[in-house]
């Protein structure tokens, strides 16, 4: 199984709607998938597939609330008032997963799984990691990570567990002088550079275009058809028909056939 993690600075920068594009794109082509909302603070990614709601595999999520050094020390006990007391695992979310998922709108079949943090709980991370483990059995072609926006450990964890990133940015100074950081971060695992709302910035486009080298997969504009496949729950090819974004998930597709 080869893992890809599609990861951004922010939100809107268009994460979700790449990583859904490249699993409807891959399933579509007789591919098995299990997809994968790592985003475990605001998970959406089952919004686009006629926005899940039954799941065959519910998994609560404990963590030790203490530092890794303290983890096979099963015996620690704190003090208080007078009372010994053991500490436990404690219980920070839950995973779910549903297998062979068939969307409305397609003839394949997918597992799906995501993760969730219980609200005001840390540990996102840790969350992270063990959605990611309900994700490990079975026999795939292709795992897709949907990640958290941003650069914290949900992401870095992600990217440890891929075997290929896609940075999504966007054509603004902002988004330029933030893909800079991410690919301090990617650049652990091969990578490519997705440029999304490239707009009529030429100066900024040429300046991503720089940075990205080699390494640039493809771009797409501004399209706000994007918004109506989220409403109707569907994978954005499906109404806007862009030859170049095609072009772009299929170039991600030979990287990955090329490395196996």
């Amino acid at each position: 199984m080869k893992t890809v993690a599609i990861i951004s600075s922010k939100g809107g920068v268009g994460k979700t709607m790449v990583s859904v594009s490249l699993i409807d794109y891959v399933a579509k082509r007789g591919k098995k998938v299990i997809a994968v909302d790592a985003d475990v603070n605001a998970p959406n990614l089952a919004k686009w597939f006629d926005d899940i709601e039954e799941w065959d595999t519910e998994k609560e999520i404990k963590v030790f609330p203490l530092p890794n050094r303290y983890k096979k020390c099963k015996d620690l006990k704190l003090i208080c008032d007078g009372k010994e007391l053991r500490i436990e695992d404690e219980k920070r979310g839950k995973a779910y997963l549903a297998r062979g998922f068939i969307p409305s709108f397609a003839k394949y079949n997918l597992d799906f799984v995501y993760g969730d943090i219980l609200q005001g709980k840390t540990g996102s991370g840790k969350v992270v990691e063990q959605t990611l483990k309900l994700s490990e059995n079975g026999d795939y072609d292709l795992r897709i990570i949907d990640t958290a926006p941003g650069t914290g450990y949900p992401v870095i964890t992600a990217i440890k567990n891929s075997d290929y990133v896609i940075i999504v940015t966007e054509a603004t100074e902002l988004g330029l002088q933030d893909l800079i950081k991410l690919i301090e971060i990617a650049k652990v695992k091969p990578y490519g550079i997705f440029i999304n709302k490239v707009g009529d910035n030429k100066r900024i486009v040429s300046k991503i275009q720089d940075v990205a080298g080699n390494d640039l997969l493809g771009s797409l504009d501004y399209d706000t058809r994007i918004l109506s496949a989220l409403e109707e729950h569907k994978p954005p090819l499906l109404i806007i028909q862009n030859k170049s974004f095609e072009n772009f998930l299929e170039t991600v597709l030979n990287k990955l056939g090329g490395e196996t």
